[in-house]
């Protein structure tokens, strides 16, 4: 089983499995759009990190990279000041896939943005199991 992003774990293992979530309510409320775009974000990084194929990997993060850097609304603050992050430290997050042993510190980073997305909207996303 592989630990998902919210807390809980995920059946089958597949870290991209949130259909069986009770985060999906969520998404369908205009209110978290941020939130629901974040967790697109961050499952987009992790797959690129996570594919097989280096070169795919890194072509799959620019292009995150690439589109955190301009175009995203005003009210998207966390995700901009990433963006603006990751332009100015692409070198270094890219050079995961050039250079044997680097660190995943930008997925942690990145991971721990999303922890701070989920303490915002924590409540919600905790079943009532007193029922």
């Amino acid at each position: 089983m592989v630990l998902h992003i919210f807390g809980g774990e995920v059946p089958g293992g597949n870290a991209t499995t949130l259909w069986d979530s009770p985060i999906v309510g969520l998404f369908a409320d205009p209110n978290y759009t941020e939130f629901e775009v974040t967790w697109g974000v961050y499952q987009d990084i992790v797959n690129a990190y996570r594919n097989d194929d280096k070169g795919e990997g890194q072509r799959l993060l620019q292009a995150v990279i690439d589109a955190l850097s301009s175009g995203l609304p005003t009210g998207f603050v966390e995700l901009k000041r990433l963006g603006r992050t990751f332009k100015r430290r692409a070198a270094d997050v890219l050079a995961f896939f050039t250079r044997p042993g680097t660190s995943n510190g930008p997925t942690e980073s990145v991971e721990c943005r999303v922890r701070h997305s989920r303490a915002s909207v924590g409540p919600l996303l905790v079943p009532d199991r007193s029922k």
